[in-house]
């Protein structure tokens, strides 16, 4: 019983780690100098672009696989951590940096999920 309970969450919660990958690999994938549309065409094959996109689907598979066993309100407030794990990602990956502000809206987003995922039925 308990485990069905945390099933929906824990996808909710893969989804959201996939599409947090999915951002960084777009990312580093459109770091190349972009001057031309050529270069555009040749950025969307890029490996990085390439896995990017499969990481949103990806991503798309586990959040579908989540949505008929919760109510959407609540997967989509525990989706809101991505807006935690994308930041920390491009810090830790990246090396960007979080402006305090940012951090304490992180913050926010991480009480709030934390809220929320214990507050399911």
């Amino acid at each position: 019983m308990a485990r069905a309970r945390w099933y929906p969450v824990v996808f909710v919660l893969l989804s959201a780690l996939s599409v947090t990958a999915a951002e960084v690999l777009l990312k580093i994938g459109a770091t190349a100098a972009l001057t031309s549309p050529e270069e555009f065409l040749v950025a969307l094959v890029n490996l990085w672009v390439g896995s990017g996109i499969i990481a949103y689907v990806a991503g798309l598979v586990l959040w579908l696989i989540a949505l008929p066993h919760m109510d959407l309100h609540l997967a989509y407030g525990l989706g809101a951590i991505v807006h935690l794990f994308v930041p920390l990602s491009c810090w830790f990956i990246l090396h960007e940096a979080i402006p305090a502000g940012r951090m304490a809206g992180m913050g926010l987003v991480l009480i709030g999920s934390i809220i929320l995922g214990f507050s399911h039925e």
